[in-house]
């Protein structure tokens, strides 16, 4: 909302297919995600995801302090991602654990 008040396009689509790098980590992250085999390689990847996400937010409040509304926003598309891999990586682990 914040971002839309300072006219940024929060428009995740546009953006995260725009940036070929964060194409290529999604396209890794899924990759991971896939291969996924026992309950400590999950227990690995939450680590890694939760570290990715402490630092996007750093970066995002960074952002805002900055008042830099386009890193901001670029850095919320990454977080929604991760959000949605998180899901997907909860999911795993609860399939691994049965």
């Amino acid at each position: 909302y914040l971002l839309q008040l300072h006219g940024v396009d929060t428009d995740p689509e546009q953006e995260t297919t725009q940036d070929a790098e964060f194409l290529m980590q999604q396209m890794e992250w899924r990759e991971r995600l896939e291969e996924l085999a026992t309950e400590t390689d999950a227990r690995g990847l939450t680590a890694r995801l939760e570290d990715e996400e402490r630092t996007l937010w750093r970066d995002f409040g960074a952002g805002l302090d900055a008042q830099d509304w386009e890193r901001s926003c670029r850095v919320l598309h990454r977080l929604q991602f991760y959000r949605r891999l998180r899901e997907q990586l909860n999911a795993a682990c609860a399939r691994l654990a049965h």
